[in-house]
């Protein structure tokens, strides 16, 4: 199921996942609101979601809320503690009525990690009988670190599915754990399809960050790559997967240009035909044809800001822009474009914490409704 989503809907070829926190806070604060944060930003790593519920922060840009005001039903889901980062303040303010272990999910089989299937299984009756168009989310965790057959209770829930792949005890044990995932989305395409309603759901999924629970050679093996002390000096490690994927889909949408799990929230907002101000977003539509812009925060500390585009990838720690194959640049020029795509990253990296932190959402649409009523 994984790979037939992957493979037969909106395929981006060449997308990557920043560490801007070296959590997953981070990793899924950026997927769900087309924002980010990172390691020095008020609260500190991983505290994001317990600022959002404290202090009541407006986000009106994530999909929970837009699909909200136009009549959906809202769910999300988690299959580990409510409590945990504090989503339980946090993601009904991203639109969802939030359910997750401890937090209303009853029927969870208590291990570690939990079972991505079963929470599948869970959900189902909140909206598949539904009348209403459904928006549903889902954070799992059944592929969460760390990895062994001993110690992740999802792994040995598979092992027997592994045990003739020619890895190393550590990648099967990790993809043994992610087969949970794949079990959970045979789920929820089978149980759409048996009621109707598959064809007219969209599905989209992706990664809060790299699997950095696995050890350096692990994470080689897993890759591909021959030099697992490699590994952290490029930014092959950043690279994900994510789809956007619809069975009724006569052929593949393949977006070929680099981006980052940060393109995803304002795509399909513009799918949806979501009205939202592009400027206020820090990813990019990817079936507009305009250009991203791939930020890799690479060690999470702030200090690292690497970049790609379709013209090529630059690296702080040697300030040198390498083109990308087939591009051709005036050796004059480089050093010019270089800084103004600098000059963006730096307004971004200013600006995406501060839209948090200063709740500037709240102030936007106070000023706009402001101006309808004609107050000066």
């Amino acid at each position: 199921t994984l790979y037939r989503m992957l493979n037969s809907g909106v395929v981006m070829k060449d997308m990557y996942n920043s560490t801007f926190g070296g959590s997953t806070a981070s990793g899924e604060f950026a997927d769900v609101t087309g924002l980010f944060y990172y390691y020095g930003c008020e609260g500190g790593v991983g505290k994001v979601w317990n600022y959002v519920g404290d202090h009541q922060t407006y986000l009106p840009f994530t999909a929970g809320n837009m699909l909200r005001a136009r009549g959906y039903t809202s769910y999300a889901f988690h299959n580990y503690l409510g409590s945990y980062y504090g989503r339980a303040g946090s993601h009904p303010l991203l639109g969802y009525t939030f359910l997750a272990q401890g937090c209303g999910l009853d029927g969870l089989t208590s291990s570690w990690p939990n079972s991505d299937q079963e929470m599948a299984a869970l959900s189902l009756p909140y909206f598949i009988d539904s009348k209403q168009p459904f928006s549903v989310y889902y954070m799992t965790v059944s592929g969460h670190g760390y990895y062994g057959f001993h110690n992740n209770a999802m792994a040995r829930k598979n092992r027997d599915r592994v045990e003739n792949l020619p890895f190393s005890e550590e990648v099967r044990s990790y993809i043994a754990a992610n087969l949970e995932l794949e079990d959970m989305l045979t789920t929820l395409v089978d149980a759409l399809r048996d009621a109707g309603k598959l064809d007219d759901t969209v599905f989209v999924l992706t990664a809060d960050h790299y699997p950095y629970a696995l050890s350096s050679d692990a994470l080689a093996e897993l890759y591909g790559l021959s030099d697992p002390n490699g590994m952290e000096k490029g930014l092959d490690i950043y690279r994900t997967g994510g789809f956007i994927w619809c069975s009724s889909m006569e052929e593949p949408i393949v977006v070929d240009q680099p981006c980052s799990t940060l393109d995803l929230l304002p795509t399909v907002l513009n799918l949806f035909g979501c009205p939202y101000d592009s400027r206020l977003l820090m990813g990019t539509d990817l079936l507009s044809g305009a250009d991203t812009l791939v930020i890799l925060n690479q060690n999470g500390t702030g200090s690292a800001w690497n970049w790609i585009n379709r013209y090529g990838c630059y690296m702080t720690s040697t300030k040198q822009f390498t083109p990308a194959a087939g591009v051709e640049f005036d050796p004059s020029l480089i050093n010019s474009y270089v800084k103004g795509v600098n000059r963006m990253v730096t307004q971004k990296r200013t600006y995406s914490p501060k839209i948090l932190y200063q709740n500037y959402y709240r102030y936007f649409q106070n000023a706009i409704e402001s101006a309808q009523s004609g107050d000066k």
